[in-house]
């Protein structure tokens, strides 16, 4: 009988299960397969920060699955309203169930500023910003450029958070664009350097 897997998610952990079922050789009788995901359109991470200092805009660094990586899965686009456990069904938001054998979760983690009192009257009304998702980060970017003084603020309002590093880095790569900012001000015809990156936050070197 064909077994049917359900993966919820088609960002990095979606696909990389996708790739090690392909890779791993393991004779699995052609299972039915079915990706199930809001808009089968993600991001890396690391690229977050390229929008935020104007590397990147928010476009160009989505990842979205093509017709050879998702090659024999079903695609569902849709959010996900409930798991039941017991008779084995993913409930969509339109009330469709997906019958599974095996379920794998990887939708990733989602971003909740209503969460933390008053955050969200502060991001709408632009003292706030983020950099964790792709039009987050480039809202961040115009926020910073416009930025002409005071206190810039770097907050971390929880623990565990995603990627450990990103608050020092964000603070570090804020500083560079205000300091560049604030040169490209009182020098206006001066040509400044372009920039190169570092095999760590990649990219390539960008005049300012």
């Amino acid at each position: 009988m064909t077994k049917k897997l359900v993966i919820l998610g088609a960002g990095i952990g979606g696909l990389s299960v996708l790739k090690e079922l392909a890779e791993s050789k393991v004779p699995l009788d052609d299972p039915d397969i079915t990706m199930v995901d809001e808009d089968f359109s993600h991001f890396l991470g690391f690229t977050l920060p390229w929008v935020m200092l104007g590397w990147r805009d928010q476009a160009s660094v989505a990842i979205t699955p093509g017709s050879n990586a998702l090659a024999g899965v079903r695609r569902v686009q849709s959010a996900v309203h409930g798991i039941d456990p017991t008779s084995r069904t993913v409930t969509l938001v339109n009330g469709t169930d997906v019958a599974f054998d095996a379920l794998v979760i990887a939708t990733g983690a989602r971003n909740a500023i209503d969460n933390i009192p008053s955050l969200r009257g502060t991001v709408d009304n632009g003292a706030a910003v983020h950099f964790y998702s792709a039009d987050a980060a480039a809202q961040a970017h115009q926020a910073l450029r416009a930025f002409t003084g005071g206190r810039l603020v770097v907050l971390v309002t929880s623990q565990p958070y995603r990627c450990p590093v990103a608050p020092y880095e964000g603070a570090l790569l804020a500083a560079d664009l205000l300091r560049d900012n604030w040169v490209a001000r009182r020098h206006r015809n001066r040509h400044l350097h372009a920039r190169k990156a570092s095999d760590a936050f990649g990219g390539p070197p960008r005049g300012t």
